[in-house]
């Protein structure tokens, strides 16, 4: 096993759409969350390698965030976050040796990688700190999406879902929280709909009119055309499989994206848009792979300050850096020299 900070997988996966189209796993969730009845969760033989992993090194391990609602809903290559309480020290000593994964990103106590298509995050915290992040977790400070809060218990096997991401037959895209600068909702605005994408989450209508918003804001009381055009093309690159339209759409529509984009990438976003509709019927849809490849085209120099600006400013360089791995598969394809 070879851990290297800059070193990254593949994603792959497919995504649902937007609007959620009533599956019997919602219902079923609805009724679970009403009753007392332990869940069998839909896990992959990946999830399942994972928790095997938590319980080796820690205990408490709990699947959290959006991933839980996709594998409830039988979308089993969604992104998936796990927790799990352990003692520092043997964490140091024991668990890189443990780890049953070829290349891994390391960012302070996170792990991040992908194993059989569907990306992981692995958080693992003391058990003071375990404990404060279930109780922010249920009360939901500090958490940005009701999607966020939700959770797996591996003992329990019960699900919790703190702030109602799952009402009726429904997935709920719902803010809890909004960032007090302008850049951060740009980032929380591009979030919300690659995660819609992503896990099959309907926005409801406080975010559509967080959206609108944003959408006649002017640019300049935002952030800067090179910020915010690193946000979207790092919010993109996030995208698990096939996105549908309307999520994908509704962040390259909007004026801020149209006028700041082309500054970054050297041409219009209809363009982009075109070339990516080229590009999945020769090569197929890999999400956010074939998205940075669509609007980013050849240039080499874009893709560069995308990964760069990410990785300093915002967080994100593990998706950025693995979806420019893949475009550069893409490129080559079409005879471009690769970045």
């Amino acid at each position: 096993m070879h851990i290297n900070r800059r070193r990254f997988l593949t994603r792959g996966g497919a995504a649902a759409g937007v609007a959620l189209l009533i599956s019997p796993a919602v219902v079923r969730a609805e009724r679970i969350l009403t009753g007392s009845g332990r869940v069998a969760l839909g896990l992959t033989p990946a999830d399942r390698t994972v928790l095997a992993f938590a319980d080796q090194i820690g205990s408490g391990a709990v699947f959290t965030g959006g991933g839980v609602l996709a594998r409830l809903n039988s979308n089993l290559t969604a992104p998936l976050s796990i927790r799990v309480a352990v003692d520092h020290s043997e964490w140091l000593i024991r668990s890189f040796n443990m780890l049953p994964f070829r290349e891994v990103y390391a960012s302070g106590n996170t792990l991040q990688w992908v194993q059989k298509g569907a990306a992981y995050s692995f958080e693992s915290l003391d058990r003071a700190t375990y404990q404060q992040a279930e109780a922010d977790r249920v009360s939901g400070r500090s958490i940005e999406f009701a999607h966020d809060a939700v959770s797996w218990n591996s003992v329990t096997r019960r699900i919790s879902d703190p702030h109602q991401s799952i009402q009726g037959s429904s997935l709920r895209l719902s803010r809890l929280s909004t960032p007090t600068d302008s850049l951060g909702q740009v980032r929380q605005w591009v979030r919300g709909w690659v995660e819609a994408a992503n896990y099959n989450l309907e926005p409801d209508s406080e975010f559509l009119q967080f959206h609108q918003q944003l959408r006649s804001s002017d640019v300049s009381s935002l952030g800067t055309a090179e910020a915010i055009s690193t946000l979207v093309l790092s919010g993109l690159s996030s995208l698990a499989g096939p996105a549908p339209a309307v999520p994908v759409h509704s962040i390259l529509a909007a004026p801020m994206v149209r006028e700041c984009l082309p500054s970054l990438t050297g041409e219009p976003v209809a363009m982009g848009i075109a070339r990516h509709l080229e590009l999945v019927r020769t090569f197929g849809d890999q999400g956010g792979s074939t998205w940075l490849a669509a609007l980013l085209g050849e240039n080499r120099s874009a893709a560069a300050s995308v990964v760069a600006l990410s990785e300093h400013n915002f967080g994100t360089a593990f998706h950025v850096r693995t979806s420019v791995r893949e475009a550069r598969k893409v490129w080559a394809k079409l005879g471009a020299e690769p970045i």
